[in-house]
């Protein structure tokens, strides 16, 4: 029996049974059989669909799925590709053999001896043992060579796609790198499917001009109405309970084209009815004062969680005036840009220009420089937020020489409560 997390969660590992399929799907599943076509790209914010889509089209038995990470290198990353493929290297008998880890020290003669533990056991890398003593041994492979890695990966899994998803996340010099490595695969029949938080469709191409031509971007958004509609309708069916139609469209309203959003409300909405799972027998919902509660809840969650997180990005780098960072003025400057602009993005310029009018306003006679600001907005920004939260809800787009929002929630947010957050800085 469906419980009502079955229905309209966004947090398990398959997709919500409420998942409605839309024209993106075609678009997707026309991509990944045309053979022009050698990278699929997914693009839009975050909590916007780009994974259930994937997960619909392209489940993980019928692929190879990775996930990126800020501190991933190209072997690393080409290390957990092959090794999600099944990829094996040679087996031997021998025991307790160590390894070179990146050309550090791999023998530790205190921990060996004495059985102290120095920080020298950070760079140790063991191999595994089995119980009859055999040793895997390392793929023998040139990660340094795409071509390489393509040829051992389809050894082991022909033309399986590869999905690399959080492509966002990777350094862009390794992004760079990976863009050209594309067309290696792409040779031997294997394609790519990526996904990432940018806002332009030619962001690949960008990496790799070479990409044109050879790569279909498909964005998850905007969410139509009706579709929100229809998550509503196939939830309702599941659940055995039917919203008013004044329910339905101030859930669709309030969550102005937020998918995640919508299913996250008519969860916790159906939760605090008591309902939990599907009924025995059908039931009309249509408290819509305890809907208002919900979601005005929802949006003040959403506003001390985005505070906080312009809060600390405010914080980065020395007191400058007055014990407030450069960086501070800079975020006030960004969150006082039009609301339009969030998604296409502020140009550093004007976030720049902003800033020295914020501070003339108040009566400071400092300004600030792109020179100084660029480090801050180019590489800081980015490098604290990953580091507390992972991932980012604003980043620079150096191809567009602009700040754009990445989350959903971050933006929706800002589209109503920028000011009221920015006050609070």
């Amino acid at each position: 029996m469906p419980t009502v997390n079955d229905v309209f969660g966004t947090r398990g590992r398959g997709n919500p049974l409420a998942y409605v399929v839309r024209d993106v799907e075609r678009q997707f599943k026309e991509a990944l059989t045309n053979p022009v076509y050698e990278a699929v790209v997914l693009y839009g914010t975050s909590k916007q669909g780009k994974s259930s889509l994937r997960r619909s089209v392209l489940p993980n038995e019928s692929c190879t799925f990775v996930t990126a990470t800020n501190r991933m290198t190209r072997e690393g990353l080409y290390r957990e590709i092959l090794n999600s493929a099944g990829a094996r290297g040679k087996q031997t008998r021998e025991t307790q053999k160590k390894t070179e880890a990146a050309g550090k020290l791999a023998f530790n003669p205190f921990k060996w001896l004495f059985g102290i533990k120095t920080p020298i056991d950070a760079s140790v890398e063991y191999k595994r043992e089995s119980r009859d003593g055999t040793t895997a041994e390392d793929i023998e492979v040139d990660y340094a060579i795409a071509s390489a890695v393509a040829r051992k990966y389809q050894e082991v899994a022909d033309s399986k796609p590869i999905v690399i998803d959080n492509f966002h996340h990777i350094e862009r010099d390794l992004q760079r790198d990976l863009a050209t490595d594309i067309r290696a695969f792409g040779e031997i029949g294997v394609k790519i499917v990526i996904l990432g938080t940018w806002a332009a469709q030619v962001y690949l191409q960008r990496l790799n001009s070479d990409l044109v031509g050879r790569m279909a971007a498909i964005s998850t958004e905007p969410w139509e109405d009706a579709d929100l509609m229809r998550i509503l309708d196939t939830g309702e069916t599941l659940l055995n309970v039917r919203f008013s139609a004044k329910v339905k469209e101030a859930l669709v309203e309030r969550c102005a084209g937020s998918v995640s959003l919508v299913q996250n409300a008519a969860q916790r909405y159906l939760t605090s009815l008591q309902i939990v799972e599907t009924l025995p027998s059908r039931r009309f919902v249509d408290d819509s004062r305890r809907l208002t509660e919900i979601i005005r809840a929802m949006a003040q969650e959403l506003i001390d969680t985005t505070t906080e997180r312009f809060k600390m990005m405010s914080s980065i780098g020395e007191p400058w005036i007055g014990n407030h960072t450069r960086m501070r003025w800079l975020i006030r400057s960004y969150l006082s840009q039009k609301q339009a602009e969030f998604v296409e993005g502020v140009p550093f310029d004007r976030i720049v220009s902003g800033a020295n009018t914020l501070l003339a306003r108040e009566g400071h006679q400092e300004t600030l420089t792109r020179p100084v600001a660029a480090p801050l907005i180019k590489s800081r920004m980015l490098e604290e937020q990953q580091k507390k939260y992972q991932t980012p809800i604003i980043a620079y787009d150096e191809f567009q020489d602009r700040v754009i929002t990445v989350d959903s929630w971050t933006l929706f947010t800002l589209r109503r409560h920028r000011m009221e957050i920015c006050d609070a800085l």
